[in-house]
């Protein structure tokens, strides 16, 4: 690739040359001293090492003055170019802020959306576990119901209650199933409170574990709902059994 010369090194050239040619066609004219004629560079020859030492000078001079103005002219164009090239620089530097700017954006969305996802597909688990306490809950009600349970008197014997045998709404046992979750649930509080009368009346003892164990899954299943997705929170919140639900859980923990 042919290397480009600077304008101003041409025009220095150009004027050197001129210079040069200017002392040639003065040296070559004639120059008369007592009828005697001849040309200005004989004369220069002749002349005493001082003028020619003066005349060297001064077409020394002429050239460094163009040099120095060619010089001028190259540091200017230097200027200038590196002036544009900062300028672009910049302007480079800008879009590179922008396009940074623009990607941490980016960058932020891309986590927040899969922070919103992690949040979303937790809520959406914690709803299945929240069923699967819910249908545990149901299970261990139709246990309770289904079936009396043992208390001790406090002389050691055994006896067994069954308060759904004296309930109108269903007989025991094959019955128990076919309940919806609201009568399921209330009619788990009619026996835990039945119990409690009978430990306050009677004074016994009794194995109330599937009671105990009712309570804290009802408890868990409410906290669960609680960190579960919008439509499993909002399904069970509306459904009709959720007050004998919160009931249950509401329900003093029974000494065993």
């Amino acid at each position: 690739m042919v290397k480009r010369i600077p304008g101003p090194v041409i025009w220095g050239w150009g004027l050197t040359v001129l210079v040069a040619f200017g002392a040639v066609v003065l040296g070559f004219g004639p120059i008369c001293e007592d009828g005697v004629c001849q040309t200005k560079f004989a004369a220069l020859w002749a002349a005493p090492p001082n003028e020619i030492g003066d005349t060297l000078a001064g077409f020394a001079g002429a050239l460094a003055f163009v040099w120095i103005i060619v010089t001028v002219m190259l540091q200017s164009a230097e200027l200038r170019a590196q002036v544009e090239e900062l300028r672009l620089t910049k302007i480079e530097l800008e879009k590179m802020a922008t396009a940074q700017d623009a990607q941490v954006i980016l960058m932020r969305e891309q986590t927040n959306l899969l922070t919103k996802q992690a949040q979303i597909e937790e809520q959406v688990q914690n709803g299945r576990i929240a069923k699967a306490k819910l249908e545990q809950v149901r299970e261990k009600a139709r246990q309770l119901l289904g079936k009396p349970i043992t208390y001790v008197l406090f002389d050691g014997s055994a006896r067994a209650f069954s308060p759904l045998n004296d309930l109108k709404e269903i007989s025991a046992g094959s019955q128990v199933s076919k309940l919806s979750e609201k009568k399921l649930f209330e009619f788990v509080l009619i026996v835990f409170d039945a119990y409690m009368d009978r430990i306050q009346t009677v004074g016994v003892a009794f194995h109330a574990d599937v009671f105990e164990v009712i309570r804290k899954l009802a408890v868990e299943t409410l906290d669960w709902i609680v960190k579960s997705d919008v439509e499993t929170r909002t399904k069970v919140e509306s459904s009709d059994y959720y007050q004998p639900l919160k009931e249950i859980a509401a329900r003093v923990e029974i000494s065993t």
